[in-house]
């Protein structure tokens, strides 16, 4: 995961490089030496905030499973997940099962338990996400039309295929809850093709290894599976975890319209709601582009929605620097004291 972070930061570092050399060295410069150093540290105030609430509606549910992690010792996890989602391509799923095995392992917690809580605290966020992301396509089409008309064209389908890939994954989750059983038994069918080629790699001439190694993971997968199950059951807890969710999205909506209020882009509350659909569309193309943190093509998504709307291109490109850095810079330097903590633990 070290190398994955080094390379984001190469990529990160080229993208910053590319748009001061397109929208120019000395617009973005002006603009940034005269931005509020009190209200960039309010953002990254909001930023930090965002990994508590996450970590919060985290242990909503590992309290549920009676996964006995206190609060404090949970939250270096949590910074561990963030890390891997910031360098992970796609969907930024990836670094659970690695933080199942740590928990397991330094806890003295049951694998599959830990990797039930991270799959439904993953999809209270994803339904809460597609709930906003509608309402984001909505209000792009309905109501700020002349926004619109200034969109290329690859902007706007890129933004229509995120969501219809978005969405198609939550109903795909949703199925699985649905169905229960049926559900179960598509994925266990999946898992069972898949994990023989595993047990022929890794125990080619040990066959009791083999079959012991089979019998440990299919109870691992058994207990995940019945405990997601247990906890799509309970109406309180999704209340609790959706409540959650939308408060975390709203948090980092705040934090990235106080990103762009340090350039001076601050035009009220007209403006958090256009600043709450760029984001959103933003991060619906990470669900697509096949690199970390659609590193690149959110920023010049964020310049090109901005500009539609009328922002100076030089304020719009400084403004998502500095959102775009704060969460690159503090999620890998968070992660990385996380990841220490926890092979400290080891």
């Amino acid at each position: 995961m070290a190398k994955k972070g080094a390379v984001l930061a190469v990529l990160g570092l080229i993208v910053f490089v590319l748009i001061f050399r397109f929208v120019g060295a000395t617009e973005i410069l002006s603009v940034l030496r005269n931005a509020n150093p009190y209200l960039i540290g309010l953002s990254v105030f909001f930023q930090f905030s965002l990994l508590l609430v996450w970590t919060f509606r985290w242990q909503l549910i590992t309290e549920y499973l009676k996964i006995g992690i206190p609060f404090y010792r949970l939250f270096p996890y949590l910074l561990f997940i963030n890390f891997g989602d910031i360098i992970t391509p796609g969907p930024r799923f990836g670094s659970e099962p690695v933080v199942a095995y740590l928990i397991q392992k330094n806890e003295g917690q049951k694998a599959g338990t830990v990797m039930a809580s991270m799959l439904v605290e993953r999809l209270y966020g994803l339904i809460s996400f597609n709930m906003i992301s509608l309402f984001s396509i909505f209000v792009l089409f309905g109501y700020m039309s002349v926004g619109l008309l200034n969109l290329s064209g690859w902007v706007l389908m890129l933004i229509v295929l995120s969501l219809m890939v978005a969405v198609g994954l939550t109903l795909f989750v949703a199925y699985i809850f649905y169905t229960e059983n049926r559900g179960l038994t598509m994925v266990m069918g999946w898992a069972h093709r898949i994990l023989p080629f595993v047990y022929q790699k890794f125990y080619k001439n040990d066959v009791r290894g083999m079959r012991a190694t089979e019998v440990k993971l299919r109870k691992s997968a058994k207990t995940f599976f019945d405990d997601v199950l247990l906890l799509g059951g309970d109406p309180k807890l999704w209340v609790n975890g959706m409540f959650m969710s939308f408060a975390f999205y709203i948090i980092y909506f705040i934090q990235t319209f106080y990103a762009f209020a340090a350039v001076g882009i601050f035009k009220g509350l007209g403006f958090f709601f256009v600043v709450a659909m760029m984001m959103t569309l933003a991060e619906l193309t990470g669900y697509i582009i096949m690199l970390p943190s659609a590193v690149g093509v959110t920023e010049i998504l964020m310049i090109s929605i901005l500009s539609g709307y009328g922002i100076p291109l030089g304020q719009a490109a400084a403004g998502t620097l500095i959102a775009r850095g704060i969460y690159y810079i503090f999620g890998l330097l968070t992660g990385y004291i996380g990841l220490i903590w926890v092979e400290r633990k080891k």
